[in-house]
């Protein structure tokens, strides 16, 4: 979430805290299997947070559903609550995500007390916990002893002591099993920290003095995203995770190379949606959690990604176009080199995230992938040339000919005497909007592109299935847009007898009238 997941601004770490962060992550959350981050470019000075891959067998392949929030309300847990399994602790065994609201809140006050944090939130299988800077200092502290490595990796941020921790209400992390240690600590004598300038306190600017984070203050704790996941998918989400960008850049290769919208990437697996029933959930099929595999059919080395570690990214993009010239991963770079051809294609909507296809795209085409230029218009008849050069500047010729236009029929509307103005016509019914519902037996036909996938994978079987799970919905579905056009049916009919009865009526008066 880029460290922005609690209202105010998680501090950004440099890469020795980044580093003594993940080693003490890697070893609190052991209880997972497998524990694993994704790798970052080393030319990076800094990190808004970290993601920690977490293998876990109760989290299913399906997106997780559900949202909670909270601050750690354990306040004093003993070291042998915390070791080993927290998936055990406190009773909650069989949490899963789909678990009861306040099973699942107890479980993320463990897990987030666990690694050091005082408050987390969760949104489907992804929990963000805030770490105090303290935490992260001491961990910087603790494990340069054993990796002295850490501190050659750049220049770190002052060390806190472990009185400053100890003050600050605290243990530190080196302290004995037996030993206790506050989850939610207070400021030394009641003085809340000074928030940093530039940034007004988080309660007197957007939050409730009650909401849970209304004591974090800007700049003073480290960002944790923890991603729950099957653990044969923690080595896909840790290929596509990779390197900030590889996810966006692979999301839109994907698509583009087999020709296909609804081939997207999930991170933890490559799926093909399709909407066979209009109306209803669309059929999903997952094609793959293999890195391997996805390379594979793209046409991108593999064994050059797991040897590679990009400085840069451009190091990044020569891997992707490292690929055969009749691979579809370069069709798919054929058609990503006109990224950018528009000035501002992403960047002046504001979407900074993805102005990396705009940069891409002009890497590909410096390297002959595309046209360095766009396609030249249509040339513009002499008329239209003629009545752009004399306009008056307040638009085009079109423009200026509606402007006219519209001028002359406002100067006949006040010419044209009131009496002999024409009634307005009456505006006619709009038809009725095509029904968005097909009949269970007649599903919506798979597109070329679409089969072409499935027979690649072998999923065809997988897609049948999915389709019949949908049916009895299309078929409730289809069964209420039946009753609404027979009713429709029977109302028209009635309307038209009504008429019918009212015409011969009239007829019958009429008739009686003229015998009198």
């Amino acid at each position: 979430m880029g460290g922005n997941a609690f209202a105010v601004p998680a501090a950004r770490l440099t890469i020795p805290e980044y580093e003594a962060l993940r080693l003490h992550l890697l070893f609190r959350l052991d209880a997972f299997a497998p524990v694993d981050t994704a790798p970052y470019l080393s030319n990076k000075a800094s990190h808004g947070d970290i993601d920690v891959l977490l293998g876990w067998d109760k989290a299913g392949w399906e997106n997780g559903k559900g949202r909670g929030e909270g601050k750690v309300n354990l306040s004093r847990v003993t070291r042998a609550e915390m070791l080993a399994s927290a998936l055990r602790a406190a009773g909650v065994a069989d949490v899963t995500l789909l678990s009861p609201g306040n099973q699942l809140a107890t479980w993320c006050d463990i897990v987030t007390a666990h690694i050091g944090g005082t408050h987390w939130l969760r949104l489907g299988g992804q929990m963000s916990v805030a770490i105090p800077m303290r935490v992260v200092r001491e961990a910087l502290r603790l494990w340069s002893f054993f990796v002295p490595e850490l501190l050659d990796m750049g220049p770190p941020a002052p060390v806190t002591t472990s009185e400053d921790i100890d003050r600050d209400g605290a243990a530190p992390l080196h302290t004995s099993s037996s030993e206790t240690f506050e989850t939610a600590p207070t400021s030394p004598a009641g003085i809340s920290p000074a928030p940093t300038p530039g940034f007004p306190p988080p309660t007197a600017a957007h939050l409730s003095p009650n909401h849970p984070y209304a004591d974090l203050v800007p700049n003073t704790f480290a960002q944790v995203d923890l991603l729950l996941l099957p653990p044969p998918a923690v080595p896909f989400q840790r290929f596509t995770h990779a390197y900030g960008s590889t996810m966006l850049l692979l999301s839109q290769l994907v698509r583009r190379a087999s020709s296909c919208r609804d081939f997207v990437l999930q991170g933890h697996c490559a799926v093909l949606r399709w909407d066979p029933y209009p109306g209803c959930p669309k059929a999903e099929v997952r094609l793959t959690h293999s890195p391997d595999a996805l390379c594979a059919y793209l046409g991108l080395r593999w064994d050059a990604w797991e040897a590679s570690k990009p400085a840069t990214e451009e190091d990044l993009f020569a891997w992707f176009a490292d690929c055969g010239a009749a691979s579809p991963a370069a069709r798919g770079l054929r058609q990503m080199a006109r990224h950018g051809l528009v000035e501002g294609t992403y960047t002046h909507q504001g979407r900074s995230r993805v102005a990396v296809l705009d940069v891409f795209g002009a890497w590909l085409r410096e390297r002959g992938w595309g046209p360095s230029t766009r396609s030249p218009s249509p040339a513009k008849s002499e008329g239209s040339e003629g009545s752009e050069r004399t306009g008056t500047g307040t638009g085009s010729g079109k423009e200026q000919a509606a402007e006219s236009l519209a001028e002359a029929k406002d100067g006949l509307k006040r010419a044209t005497p009131e009496s002999e103005t024409e009634p307005p016509t009456p505006k006619k019914p709009k038809p009725p909007q095509p029904v968005n519902a097909v009949p269970p037996n007649q599903p919506r036909p798979l597109p070329s592109a679409h089969a072409a996938i499935l027979r690649y994978w072998g999923k065809e079987e997988e897609y049948v299935a999915a389709v019949q799970a949908i049916r009895p919905m299309a078929a409730l579905r289809w069964a209420g847009v039946e009753r609404r056009r027979l009713a429709d049916i029977r109302k028209a009919e009635e309307a038209t007898k009504k008429e019918q009865a009212e015409a011969e009526s009239a007829s019958g008066c009429a008739n009686i009238s003229a015998a009198a």
